[in-house]
């Protein structure tokens, strides 16, 4: 039935919110949060990415309608906070960034929660990518409104972006398939997020560099240089496809603002 959730008719799409809605939050008890956290852990506990974007649309609908209790909200950022269970963290706050997609003041009011949970040197690379998903979320909920835009950019000493450069660099030579998807969503952040994202960019992509220690045995690389070859070129080259973004949205910014100019001037 999620599915029926993209649904362009607009009395069916109503008619399945509704549903899922009564079923996700159907308790023995009113208002009683364990259950339902219990039901949307459930749905999401290893589910394809077709699922979660429909429970992403489904929760963000909800979310705009003040559908969920404050206390529930509250509920969920104990269990994010909560280091000794980290596969309820990222359900958490999985489920964190969708409600905050139709709640964007969710995110900032507890951004430095996120900034300290997420990117500590112990937390999984699990858990950095869904709270750096939860985070694209927000950034994309902002961009609504360019005047909020503008408003949540921060500085580049921020700790957010220390934080993320410095677990980026610290699990690099680590194992998980996750570490480039995560290095990805980073670089999305870091450009949503700095006011100078440029200097940034540089930043980390001195910080890798840094990290490349070549051990060769027998004129043959061993897995993890083959590894840290991968992770490097890949960084690197996602680095300079985005500052070449970068550059060219300044650029047509430029052109647009003469462009004002001028018709002022002729006006």
């Amino acid at each position: 039935i999620l599915p029926l959730i993209w649904s362009t008719e607009p009395t069916l799409k109503a008619s399945v919110i509704e549903a899922i809605t009564n079923v996700l939050f159907s308790s023995p008890e009113q208002g009683n949060n364990e259950i339902m956290i219990e039901n949307l852990f459930s749905i999401i506990h290893n589910a394809s990415v077709g699922v979660i974007s429909a429970v992403e649309e489904l929760i963000s609908n909800l979310s705009e309608k003040n559908i969920f209790p404050k206390t529930l909200i509250k509920d969920l950022w104990r269990i994010f906070s909560n280091n000794d269970a980290n596969s309820s963290q990222v359900h958490a706050i999985t489920i964190l960034g969708m409600i905050a997609k139709g709640q964007p003041s969710l995110i900032t009011q507890n951004l430095e929660i996120i900034t300290h949970s997420a990117f500590s040197k112990d937390t999984s690379i699990k858990l950095a990518l869904a709270s750096s998903y939860a985070l694209l979320i927000y950034s994309n909920a902002l961009r609504k409104n360019s005047d909020q835009v503008y408003k949540h950019k921060m500085e580049n000493n921020n700790i957010l972006f220390k934080k993320i450069i410095s677990y980026i660099s610290d699990k690099f030579d680590d194992s998980s398939s996750l570490w480039s998807p995560l290095f990805e969503l980073s670089i999305k952040l870091i450009i949503s997020f700095s006011n100078r994202p440029l200097i940034l960019l540089t930043d980390i992509s001195k910080e890798l560099l840094n990290k490349i220690d070549f051990k060769i045995q027998d004129h043959e690389a061993c897995s993890s240089d083959i590894r840290q070859i991968g992770r490097i070129l890949h960084a690197i080259s996602h680095i300079a496809v985005s500052i070449l973004f970068l550059l060219e949205g300044d650029f047509l910014i430029e052109i647009k603002r003469r462009s004002q100019v001028v018709q002022r001037m002729s006006s």
